[in-house]
């Protein structure tokens, strides 16, 4: 036997357990296909190997410890950095919101949780979060102006409501 022909028969053996193993896995009952493991596994001779070397020991070794270094630089990186993506944007002028928007109330309706919802001129819906009191009046063409809070969310102010409403925009 050749060196080429046993890697040929090892190929072929590996391709014939390989078989052998898929069609163990399409067995229904679970201890019909551990006698079909076992079968396989028992009939699969060992490689003939050559002695290993000792495997080397890549524990890690003690190290002294390095003291860390602050970086005082003031580059691009540090100014942004714990800065979102948007506040950076605001920051810079980048930002590709507007810091409000204006139309006027097509609809309101007062929901079971006495709070209100508007549908705008340009389609958005906004629901209040806040649970104020507002009384609306009567005119549907009310403008309004919503406007991102600085605490997170946004605000709706009224034409001729000093108090603005909390908001979150529902479509």
């Amino acid at each position: 036997m050749t060196l080429g022909s046993g890697r040929v028969e090892a190929e072929q053996q590996t391709n014939d357990t390989q078989q052998q193993l898929l069609a163990c896995q399409k067995l229904e009952k679970p201890e019909e296909q551990l006698a079909c493991f076992n079968r396989i596994a028992s009939a699969v001779k060992p490689a003939e190997s050559k002695p290993q070397k000792p495997a080397k020991d890549n524990t890690p070794k003690p190290t002294k410890p390095v003291p860390s270094k602050v970086n005082n630089s003031t580059s691009a990186g540090d100014k942004n950095f714990g800065l979102s993506s948007d506040a950076i944007a605001k920051r810079d002028g980048t930002s590709s919101e507007p810091e409000a928007i204006q139309s006027e109330v097509i609809k309101w309706r007062r929901m079971f949780n006495r709070r209100f919802e508007v549908t705008l001129a340009n389609g958005q819906v906004w629901q209040e979060t806040s649970g104020s009191k507002l009384r609306f009046p009567s005119n549907k063409n009310l403008k309004v102006t919503i406007t991102e809070s600085w605490t997170g969310g946004y605000r709706m102010k009224f034409e001729g409501i000093k108090k603005p409403a909390k908001v979150k925009r529902v479509k």
